[in-house]
């Protein structure tokens, strides 16, 4: 493949698929060879087979079945566990969700993500396919005592920041909460979307006071993971609900 005036981070970013943020990062670490020749800087190049990256990808020998929930024909549904990364960010990453994509249903594409620690179903469609309607419901335990249910039609800015804002104004992806159980100090919620945006969930809870339990980046909480899990998906009609025995209900 021969890309004619490109810079160093965006020519990583085709040839290996990985974001241009890990690009500078592997750019910085002395990582990266043009022509044979080690560069640090985002240098413009004139052929991108000449770039390489000095990074062994690691190699797996994925057991399939532990992963794949219900596949249709034009349908997949995946469970993630948490800790598993939905699409590889760095070449020597542990295996991610979309290595199965890759490896076992290339005709395939994942349309959602979720985060590192969140557990749960994530879609794929064939290539071909037209999303027509979905729906996606998330369990998520919370501090603090909701007593009642409610909606939350925020729009959320999440442009080229880490940390998302919520703002004083109405978006186009509401969250329907409905309160499933309360404790002393902490509440079980399941939360129905159509598609979230990347932390969609977890900022607005934060924002109303409610932020999930393990959340270190929009809470306080040093538990052990992020008590979030996407636990129903449907898609063009097709849905598929976790068995009982992976809700994280019964956590508490």
């Amino acid at each position: 493949m021969s890309v004619s005036a490109l810079k160093v981070t965006e020519a990583l970013f085709i040839k290996y698929k990985i974001s241009k943020r890990v690009a500078k990062k592997y750019l910085k670490s002395g990582l990266v060879e043009y022509r044979t020749k080690k560069v640090n800087k985002d240098i413009t190049i004139e052929n991108i087979n000449d770039l390489e990256l000095k990074v062994e990808k690691k190699s797996f020998d994925i057991n399939v079945e532990n992963y794949i929930l219900l596949k249709t024909e034009n349908t997949l549904f995946i469970y993630k566990p948490p800790f598993v990364h939905t699409e590889r960010i760095r070449l020597e990453d542990d295996i991610c969700i979309s290595d199965l994509i890759d490896n076992y249903f290339s005709d395939f594409r994942l349309i959602s993500r979720l985060d590192y620690e969140t557990d749960g179903i994530i879609p794929a469609i064939k290539e071909n396919i037209k999303i027509i309607n979905q729906e996606k419901m998330y369990l998520a335990w919370v501090n603090g005592i909701v007593d009642k249910n409610f909606t939350i039609e925020n729009r959320i800015d999440a442009a080229k920041k880490r940390k998302v804002i919520v703002l004083d104004e109405e978006g186009d992806n509401e969250l329907s909460i409905t309160v499933l159980k309360n404790l002393p100090d902490k509440t079980l919620l399941s939360i129905k979307i159509e598609s979230a945006h990347r932390h969609q969930i977890r900022a607005s809870l934060a924002h109303y006071g409610y932020p999930i339990i393990g959340d270190k980046l929009y809470g306080k909480d040093n538990y052990s993971r992020l008590l979030l899990q996407c636990y129903y998906t449907s898609i063009n009609g097709i849905s598929y609900k976790l068995p009982e025995d992976k809700l994280i209900d019964k956590v508490f």
